[in-house]
């Protein structure tokens, strides 16, 4: 039987005492972090992406990129996946306008994303272990879904 963490909690408060007063830091890094996503991770814990502003004020042509943390039930940054998160896509232009994230069944997270580097807005697909780093045999950068003239939009 698996238990659900709402029910351990129901049935022993102390369980609820594991997660971090003032709730789970996902990231410390300077400047502006906005928008984020949450997906359950199927044990209790969540994947959670937002759009970074930390590399703004170095580059001047990068506007933001996109990163991901894990985050156990009990408020814990997952083993394997760094303190400030990890970075899907960065670089020139904008990376995460838009992004949806979706399970793929065994242990791996799809994200699907907005991006400027090239042209107005296109966009790309990444895979990410649940141990914290670009899938096996994928780019860094991504793979492109919707690359042309104009912009794509709303994955």
């Amino acid at each position: 039987m698996r238990w659900s963490p709402v029910l351990l909690m129901l049935l022993f408060p102390s369980f609820a005492a594991a997660w971090p007063v003032g709730g789970a830091r996902l990231t410390g890094a300077f400047d502006e972090q906005v928008g984020p996503e949450i997906m359950a991770d199927g044990s209790g814990g969540a994947y959670v992406s937002w759009a970074d502003w930390r590399d703004f004020i170095a580059s001047q042509s990068n506007l933001s990129d996109l990163y991901m943390q894990h985050v156990t039930f009990s408020g814990d940054i997952a083993p394997g996946w760094l303190v400030d998160g990890l970075r899907i896509a960065g670089g020139r232009g904008t990376q995460g306008s838009v992004w949806r994230m979706a399970p793929d069944g065994g242990g791996v997270v799809l994200i699907v994303y907005g991006d400027t580097r090239v042209d107005f807005g296109d966009l790309y697909l990444q895979r990410i272990t649940a141990a914290g780093a670009v899938a096996p045999g994928w780019p860094d950068g991504g793979v492109p879904l919707g690359v042309g003239p104009g912009e794509q939009q709303s994955p």
